[in-house]
């Protein structure tokens, strides 16, 4: 089973030519992998370094972390979500 968790970090790094990065977790400075099928933006997908991003994680019940999911770049300190009503972010 797989669980989803709402989380929010940064961009480590993201490689455009490859479509993917990863994100390192606010509380536990962890490193996700993040694939650019999964950011909810418009246009071209990618992060910049040091972006801030607000996610689900993807979790195994053994605890490994698979991934993000249905990640979006956070607009301000107040946790906006760039182009997506405030209604829809659950931290």
């Amino acid at each position: 089973l797989i669980r989803k968790e709402r989380r929010t970090g940064s961009c480590k790094w993201f490689n455009v030519l490859k479509g993917f990065g990863f994100i390192i977790l606010d509380n536990t400075l962890e490193d996700v992998f993040v694939h650019q099928s999964e950011l909810k933006m418009e246009g071209f997908r990618s992060l910049e370094e040091g972006e801030r991003v607000s996610f689900f994680v993807r979790t195994r019940n053994s605890g490994q972390r698979v991934g993000a999911l249905e990640a979006w770049q956070v607009c301000s300190a107040l946790l906006f979500l760039c182009g997506v009503s405030t209604d829809k972010v659950f931290l």
